[in-house]
């Protein structure tokens, strides 16, 4: 390929993968991603590597699994314990990308090796002031915006973290992430790699006064709940105030106004996508612009009377939006098999031309966005987080969760269970399903460990599972 395409890698931090006008949600309204949708791929079952923050980013920029790369909570030093090729400078390289990263990167010490040449921060910089920040202290607005969204009262936190932003739109941080985007677009010359990471729709769930949607709480649809179903599940809590975020903790009032919020800002943030979109237009580059929106999460985002997160496996957490377009290059398509936001790496290397680093354990799925009417997706993804592991496959899903000495299993027919209600583990009815999960959640554990070291042993007879033997092959 002579001419590199140019990638605009949207990321959206907790955003549930049906909250879409696009895909006939009832309430939220999306116009400028639902051309995307409309005009791309979009995978509807598209699933992370672990439903929190960090360690999901890092697996986007490293094509890795959690326990791979071993970065396994927020707000940690966060250098990978892996042998890894960061996407950013791989493409800038092998391929002369100028690369930037604007907004929430919340990837810790590790940003200042994963390659970037321009980054500006809305939030968590691990080195200093948030450039953010600094832009509202010129403006006068810094103490107005710490006071209404990072030192909100406990009551209000507590509530869904609702309320109203005391800034105008042009201020707010998604406003600014997408104003920083399209100053790096201006300055680049093709190629360049952006990195547009929004801060939310992530609480506090505070749109401003004159954000492009108000939604009215009285009027939203709150899809079934039961804190019944949670009777014979595990222990899912997590700390913090959103193991508060239940409608019949709280109240179905307190539960909308959240929702309200939540969906403000998706709005916001769909504003400033159709801005990005514009620029790239009006400039000529969107014709030779990889575009991909994304999340680095679920979201309850209403479902099961909650909003927010909690330790489970839910695909409502699990699962997130993946869209993928470049005009006149992707079909027109929407897929509804497996497939991991660790594939992001692979298929980005395909469309640009150059081979997939021997790091990376995703697959790509770069026929599901060009040459095949049908795209069969992977039998099985996996997921992770420090209390549980998962597996899953097109209609079952198995995950094991820590419970003092014993370990605690989940097993749901999704086809037949899709809210996951009822856990059929031990049922004889599945077995032959639990047995055949089971063993790919041990097979994909081993496979994708990356040791210490490999014996150079002859009685190996595991090379071909080793995807790290290249780098010792060439110490």
């Amino acid at each position: 390929m002579s001419v590199k395409p140019n990638i605009l890698y949207i990321m959206t931090d907790q955003w549930n993968a049906e909250c879409f006008s696009g895909l006939n949600h009832p309430d939220v309204k999306t116009p400028n991603i639902d051309q995307l949708i409309e005009k791309g791929v979009c995978f509807r079952n598209c699933f992370a590597a672990e439903p929190i923050c960090q360690p999901s980013r890092v697996s986007y920029l490293t094509g890795q699994y959690v326990h791979t790369h071993r970065v396994m909570r927020n707000h940690e030093a966060s250098t990978p314990q892996s042998v890894n090729t960061p996407l950013p400078g791989y493409l800038k390289e092998k391929a002369g990308y100028r690369t930037g990263a604007f907004g929430k990167l919340h990837l810790g010490v590790f940003e200042k090796d994963a390659g970037f040449d321009s980054i500006a921060h809305c939030c968590d910089n691990p080195f200093g002031k948030p450039a953010y920040y600094e832009y509202l202290e010129e403006k006068g607005l810094l103490d107005i915006y710490m006071e209404k969204e990072k030192k909100m009262s406990q009551e209000t936190t507590q509530r869904f973290a609702a309320g109203k932003s005391g800034l105008k739109a042009a201020d707010c941080n998604e406003t600014w992430t997408a104003d920083q985007t399209i100053d790096f677009i201006s300055e680049s010359s093709d190629p360049f790699f952006v990195w547009c990471s929004f801060e939310r729709p992530h609480a506090p769930h505070t749109p401003p006064e004159d954000a492009p949607v108000k939604y009215d709480p009285e009027k939203l649809t709150i899809p079934p709940y039961d804190p019944k179903w949670f009777d014979s599940k595990a222990m899912h809590a997590r700390a913090g105030c959103e193991n508060l975020w239940k409608a019949w903790v709280l109240g179905e009032d307190a539960l909308r106004e959240g929702l309200a919020g939540y969906y403000g800002l998706m709005s916001l943030i769909d504003q400033q996508v159709g801005r990005i979109i514009d620029h790239l237009e009006q400039t000529g580059k969107l014709d030779n612009t990889i575009i991909v929106f994304c999340a680095d999460h679920g979201d309850f985002g209403g479902y099961h009377g909650m909003l927010g997160k909690n330790s489970s496996t839910y695909d409502s957490i699990m699962r997130v939006p993946y869209v993928w377009y470049w005009k006149g290059h992707t079909d027109r398509n929407m897929h509804f098999d497996l497939c991991e936001t660790i594939d992001m790496y692979p298929t980005l290397c395909d469309l640009a031309g150059l081979e997939t680093p021997p790091s990376v354990q995703g697959k790509s799925h770069v026929s599901a966005l060009t040459d095949l009417p049908y795209y069969p997706g992977k039998d099985y993804v996996f997921f992770e987080r420090l209390l549980a592991k998962g597996v899953r496959s097109r209609t079952h899903k198995l995950s094991v969760i820590p419970n003092g000495r014993n370990n605690y299993w989940e097993l749901y027919d999704i086809l037949e269970d899709p809210d996951e209600l009822k856990n059929r583990y031990g049922d004889p009815q599945l077995a032959h399903v639990q047995t055949r999960l089971m063993e790919e959640l041990v097979a994909w554990s081993i496979k994708t460990e990356q040791p210490c070291h490999v014996s150079n042993s002859s009685e190996e007879v595991t090379e071909d599972l080793r995807w790290h033997s290249h780098f010792l092959d060439n110490k």
